[in-house]
């Protein structure tokens, strides 16, 4: 890319930060602290007796079987398993220097969870910005993007430009999803150029496939126990309309039913109320549900 190019880009950079509110000066890489997780993980193995490469398959087995456990002792929330998640995946694939999960919601925000490095926030609030970048591409494509080198890459000029400024010059982003249900993207960074390989590329899908199996099991807990929780306060709501106004179980539920669809708010909602002050809008005995 020529300098007068950059310089275009550069400009344009600007003038999409200021518009969009991202304007922050990006950290110099020697402030921000790391972690030297091939020494933890590599140490962590030999203590079992394993010896050799990090990359061999003997260290990609035992780093699979680590995951697995982590994984399986993180589920009591999501998360907590979408930290373990991001954790394993610099821990896990070679070059990676940190990562996180990426998802776009149906309003289209890019929204950053479980980093483990603040840079990845910066990096997903320039893709917004910019609506260009290898998560979206990622997401939208329904593939796995590999970047060797940011600063030659030609994909996307604005973001990559930025990502630069901020040290990034690899990145790889994978997919996590289960049964055709997209959970989001979980990405890798790396401040050297051509960082992430075939091979590393071949560790994230398997560590993407293992983490979208555990996040997916998380939310499904988390959503039966929220389902559960809402049955137990609704059941109470109805225990003390039943009582307050001599109704049966089923013209106690359409009340409330009534009460959350005339005042637009959730029924969960409308039931913790009543709960919480004992009082519900005002109802009239000729407005109660006929039995």
């Amino acid at each position: 890319m020529s300098h007068a190019s950059r310089s275009v880009i550069r400009k344009a950079w600007v003038v999409s930060s200021q518009l969009s509110g991202f304007d922050e000066a990006p950290r110099p890489v020697a402030e921000i602290h790391s972690v030297d997780h091939a020494d933890t993980k590599t140490s962590a193995a030999q203590g079992l007796g394993i010896e050799g490469d990090p990359g061999s398959p003997e260290y990609l087995s035992f780093q699979m079987a680590e995951l697995a456990r982590e994984l399986q002792s993180a589920h009591n929330s999501v998360a907590q398993t979408l930290e373990a998640i991001t954790t394993a995946a610099v821990q896990t694939v070679p070059g990676a220097d940190f990562a996180c999960v990426t998802v776009v919601s149906r309003k289209q925000d890019v929204q950053t969870i479980a980093p483990t490095d603040i840079r990845a926030e910066k990096i997903n609030a320039i893709q917004q910005s910019v609506g260009e970048g290898p998560c979206l591409q990622s997401l939208w494509e329904s593939a796995t993007v590999r970047v060797d080198d940011l600063d030659t890459d030609v994909r996307w000029p604005m973001f990559a430009l930025a990502a630069v400024d901020l040290g990034i010059r690899s990145m790889m982003t994978v997919r996590l999803y289960v049964e055709n249900t997209d959970l989001g993207a979980l990405s890798f960074y790396s401040e050297k150029p051509s960082a992430f390989t075939p091979e590393c590329e071949a560790v994230a899908v398997l560590l993407a496939t293992h983490a979208a199996v555990a996040l997916n099991t998380a939310e499904l807990e988390a959503n039966l126990t929220a389902a559960v929780d809402s049955r137990d306060v609704i059941g109470q709501a109805k225990g003390i309309l039943m009582e307050r106004y001599q109704l049966d179980s089923g013209r106690a539920f359409r009340l409330l039913v009534r009460v959350s669809q005339t005042t637009n708010v959730p029924l969960r909602e409308v039931a913790d109320g009543l709960l919480t002050t004992g009082e519900m809008p005002t109802v009239h005995r000729e407005e109660l549900p006929e039995a």
